[in-house]
C-alpha cells in the first residue's frame, strides 16, 4: 500500500510541476496589449545600478502580464462573469463603458505613484531625446493623453478613489519634470475638463477620445510649440454604435442613440495603422516635418497632424531606437512629439535611450 501511495505522490508531483512550468514554456515579447489596448509591463533589472528593492512588485508584474496562456484565461473568466460583469469592461450609469484592466481602474484612483527613483529614470530619458533634438536643431514635446476615465469620472460609481486627480501619478510627473527638467511636457487635463460643455471628448463605448477631445488634445501641442493650430469649418454630428469596449464585452448592444459632435475635416492619410507610417500633405499650413512616437491615442491626432505638417512620421512604440534618430536625421525633420497614454506610463522608468 505504501509503495502505491508513493507512486501516486511522484505522479502528482510530476503533474504539478509540469503545470507550474507551462505558463513559463512561451513568455510574451510583445510591447503592447492588442487585445487590452496597453503597453505591457517591461522586464525589471535586479541592479539600476543599485539594488532595486521593487524587483519582485515589478517581477510579478511582467510575468503576469507575459506568462503563457494569459490571453486565453481572461477570456475564461469573461465568459464565467456572465451577468455578474466583464473582466475587461467596468458598466457603469447611462450606457457609460470604462476599461478595467492593466492600470486603468488603478489609475483612476490614484492609488499607484511613482518613486523618485522612477521619476529619476523617466527624466533622464526624456531628457536624453530633448538633448537629442537640441543638439540637431529639433523641437521636442512630450504628450500625455488623458484616459477617459480621468475625464468622465463622474460617471464611475463602482470605484472609489484613494487620492484626488490633483495627487495623480501622471501630474506627479508632470510637475517633477516642470520643476527638475527642461522637457517640454504637456497634459491636457484641465483643459479637457474646460471644454466638456461643447460636446462629448470621449466615446461612452471606447477607451479612446473622438474627433472633438482629440483636437482640444492637438490644440495644446500646438501651443507649447508655438504652432498656430489649424481651424476646423463646423461640427457634424455621427454615431459611434461600436467601440472597443462593446467589443470586449459582446453581451452589450451597439450604442445607436448616443450623438457626437465632431470637427469637420478632411482625413490626408489614414492614421489608425500599426506599422510605420509616412504621410505627406503638398498644401500644408506650416513648411515644417514631424515625426511622433504614439499609440492609439494618436489615431484621432492624426487629421491635425496631416493637415499641419508637409510630412508625418508615426512609430508606434514608446522605445526610442537607433534607426529613428537616422531617420530624423536624414529626413530633416523638424518635431518630435512623443505621445502615451497616462495609463501607461509604467513603462517609461524602464526605457533607456540609445547609444550610438
Amino acid at each position: 500500500m505504501t509503495s502505491k501511495t508513493n507512486l501516486i505522490d511522484k505522479i502528482f508531483i510530476v503533474v504539478l510541476g509540469v503545470a507550474l512550468l507551462i505558463p513559463m514554456s512561451h513568455i510574451n515579447t510583445d510591447e503592447k496589449s492588442a487585445t487590452e489596448n496597453r503597453m505591457l509591463a517591461a522586464r525589471p533589472k535586479l541592479f539600476i545600478p543599485e539594488l532595486n528593492n521593487k524587483f519582485g512588485i515589478e517581477y510579478d508584474a511582467w510575468f503576469s502580464d507575459r506568462f503563457f496562456g494569459r490571453n486565453q484565461l481572461i477570456k475564461l473568466y469573461s465568459r464565467q462573469a456572465g451577468a455578474t460583469g466583464n473582466v475587461q469592461v467596468l458598466v457603469e450609469n447611462d450606457n457609460w463603458l470604462f476599461y478595467k484592466l492593466g492600470d486603468s481602474m488603478r489609475n483612476f484612483a490614484n492609488i499607484d505613484k511613482f518613486t523618485d527613483e522612477q521619476l529619476y529614470q523617466i527624466q533622464n530619458y526624456l531628457t536624453d531625446i530633448n538633448n537629442w533634438c537640441k543638439k540637431h536643431n529639433k523641437k521636442f514635446v512630450f504628450f500625455i493623453a488623458p484616459d477617459k476615465n480621468k475625464i468622465y469620472g463622474e460617471y464611475i460609481t463602482k470605484v472609489t478613489k484613494k487620492y484626488p486627480d490633483t495627487e495623480s501619478r501622471s501630474q506627479q510627473l508632470v510637475n517633477w519634470l516642470r520643476k527638475n527638467s527642461d522637457v517640454p511636457v504637456v497634459y491636457p487635463y484641465d483643459e479637457l475638463h474646460a471644454n466638456k460643455n461643447i460636446g462629448l471628448l470621449y466615446f461612452k463605448n471606447d477607451t479612446h477620445w473622438n474627433k472633438l477631445g482629440a483636437y482640444i488634445g492637438y490644440k495644446t501641442i500646438m501651443r507649447a510649440l508655438n504652432i498656430t493650430p489649424i481651424a476646423y469649418k463646423n461640427l457634424v454630428e455621427t454615431k459611434y454604435p461600436n467601440g472597443d469596449l462593446t467589443n470586449m464585452n459582446t453581451a452589450l448592444p451597439p450604442d445607436n442613440a448616443t450623438i457626437y459632435n465632431v470637427p469637420n475635416i478632411v482625413e490626408i492619410c489614414p492614421f489608425a495603422t500599426r506599422d510605420d507610417t509616412h504621410c505627406e500633405n503638398k498644401h500644408p499650413a506650416i513648411n515644417a516635418s514631424m515625426f511622433t512616437y504614439r499609440d492609439s491615442f494618436s489615431i484621432a491626432l492624426g487629421p491635425y497632424y496631416t493637415n499641419t505638417f508637409k510630412s508625418v512620421d508615426s512609430r508606434w512604440r514608446a522605445d526610442v531606437r537607433l534607426v529613428d534618430l537616422e531617420y530624423i536625421k536624414n529626413n530633416n525633420i523638424d518635431i518630435v512629439i512623443f505621445e502615451i497614454v497616462e495609463r501607461n506610463l509604467s513603462g517609461l522608468p524602464y526605457q533607456k535611450f540609445p547609444k550610438d
